[in-house]
């Protein structure tokens, strides 16, 4: 068990007061690594976060068929093994040891019990968290963004965006009856609430049609929601300058994506943009609103952060594996 004070100036528990410390660090442990040993292995299960005190870890993803790659590296101060934590999916990548190690500890136990007993300090937990994983985000979006232009010796607008973008396509607001609830509420988003609760939710949220080659995340928009694929499918670019670079994943029915997260997530606009790649319909929900449920629907609050959450989460996932996808298919000999 760790004390107090090995805890307080690690960045995940700086906001923490001293009872909140004191009992989250009986979660915790420290672990010592020797230079080259494996602290994690990609496709293995695993159920903690570690965050790194002393030394350097190298991040290795394989893809079906390939060699490991290095697509980081990460120092003392940050995180990893965050998206297994906060998912349960498997884990992502695999995590070397470059020097010698020490790390802390905690497994998701402590989260399940921050969830049940004290929901304010998971959702702070889960925010400090966050604030990490979206600074590994943007610093492999500008990653991925400078490895395209060393093949490139000029930005063109992808293929992709090419053949799908129609700047005159228009959107439509639907009415709620024309939802199918058998449809969208065995969807993450709504699968753990019951009848009542996802009736309240939708009261919220505004329904609509999309055509092909619509495109969200514009430098003029002022939307800024959550939006949740009912039908169709919506791709995902990396920009730079308002340019459409390069389409890294696709979102289809039941996932979601942040269109204009400013507050959540202020810089991740500055880097990506979203075309709907077929017609799509949309349930959407404002920043605005779902802020406004702190107070009114805490319940309802805390569920969609963790949505959230595993949805940033994800795209670290998404990114490295893009890395890797896009240095073989430009540097085949590497392979």
């Amino acid at each position: 068990m760790t004390t107090v004070n090995d805890i307080r100036k690690c960045p995940l528990f700086t906001n923490f007061s001293k009872d909140e410390l004191m009992l989250v660090s009986k979660h915790i442990q420290v672990k010592h690594y020797c230079i080259g040993e494996t602290i994690m292995l990609q496709g293995s299960y695993g159920d903690e976060l570690y965050i790194l005190t002393k030394g350097n870890v190298l991040v290795y993803v394989t893809l079906p068929g390939d060699a490991p790659k290095v697509t980081t590296k990460l120092k003392s101060g940050q995180i990893f093994g965050e998206v297994s934590f906060l998912t349960q999916e498997l884990i992502t990548a695999s995590i070397i040891a470059e020097d010698d190690c020490i790390c802390l500890s905690c497994s998701r136990e402590i989260l399940i019990m921050l969830h049940f007993a004290y929901p304010e300090i998971a959702y702070k937990f889960e925010t400090n968290i966050i604030q990490q994983i979206r600074e590994k985000i943007i610093h492999q979006l500008i990653v991925l963004y400078d490895l395209l232009e060393t093949v490139s010796k000029k930005q063109t607008l992808s293929q992709h965006a090419l053949y799908l973008l129609n700047n005159n396509a228009q959107c439509t607001e639907l009415q709620h009856s024309m939802l199918d609830l058998n449809h969208i509420t065995p969807m993450r988003f709504f699968q753990t609430l019951n009848e009542q609760e996802v009736a309240l939710l939708l009261s919220f949220m505004t329904y609509r049609q999309y055509e092909r080659g619509y495109q969200f995340q514009t430098e003029d928009s002022k939307n800024s929601r959550l939006c949740i694929l009912c039908s169709g499918a919506v791709m995902m670019f990396i920009k730079k300058d308002n340019m459409l670079i390069k389409a890294i994943s696709v979102s289809g029915v039941g996932e979601l994506f942040l269109e204009n997260p400013s507050v959540i997530f202020p810089k991740l606009q500055e880097y990506t943009a979203y075309l709907a790649s077929e017609q799509c319909t949309i349930l959407e929900l404002d920043f605005a609103a779902y802020y406004k449920m702190h107070h009114s629907h805490p319940k309802l609050f805390f569920h969609i952060s963790t949505i959230i959450n595993h949805h940033i989460a994800r795209l670290i996932y998404i990114l490295n594996r893009q890395f890797v996808r896009i240095y073989c298919e430009y540097n085949p000999s590497d392979r």
